[in-house]
């Protein structure tokens, strides 16, 4: 499926084999006139895969305008791979983390807050005897700087812990 940039109700299939776009116009005639071929003709039962650009109560243009949508949480992303698509989900694939990649993107800074945070957030893990917490920087684009991990020591169903932590933050 291509579409022009911002453009999904334009939304059309382009031929694998003579890559010439066919309109949503074209696909119940396209659909009509197909085959299906056997990928494993030696197998005794058939089996079929196939995906929602084929189905006739689904429109291309919807489908469109639903990716860009789902596109933007890997939660929402891997429910239309796997539904939409009819693909498996490969978390491995999709949420891998290159060890190097991250380390060479790290930023030093001298000041307790750069200069790029707006908003400061405070995250606490509470433990048998501690808080556990973490202040994170944030800018455009959700870009984050860890500022600080600290441990508070302590018995979290007493109010001194608490109060230490009143005052950190």
């Amino acid at each position: 499926m291509e579409w022009p940039e911002a453009e999904p109700e334009k939304a059309q299939y382009r031929c694998e084999h003579c890559s010439q776009m066919i309109g949503e116009h074209q696909k119940a005639w396209m659909l009509k006139h197909g085959e299906w071929r056997a990928a494993r003709p030696d197998r005794e039962a058939a089996g079929f895969w196939i995906n929602s650009l084929y189905s006739p109560w689904r429109k291309w243009r919807g489908l469109a305008k639903k990716f860009l949508v789902d596109k933007k949480s890997p939660e929402t992303l891997r429910e239309f791979v796997n539904t939409v698509l009819a693909e498996p989900w490969d978390d491995e694939a999709h949420i891998g983390v290159d060890l190097v990649e991250l380390m060479a993107r790290r930023e030093h800074y001298r000041a307790p807050v750069p200069a790029g945070a707006a908003i400061l957030t405070c995250g606490v893990d509470v433990q048998a005897d501690r808080l556990e917490l973490e202040l994170v920087g944030w800018g455009r684009g959700e870009e984050s700087w860890s500022i600080e991990y600290r441990v508070l020591l302590g018995d979290p169903t007493g109010a001194a812990v608490w109060a230490e932590l009143d005052e950190y933050i």
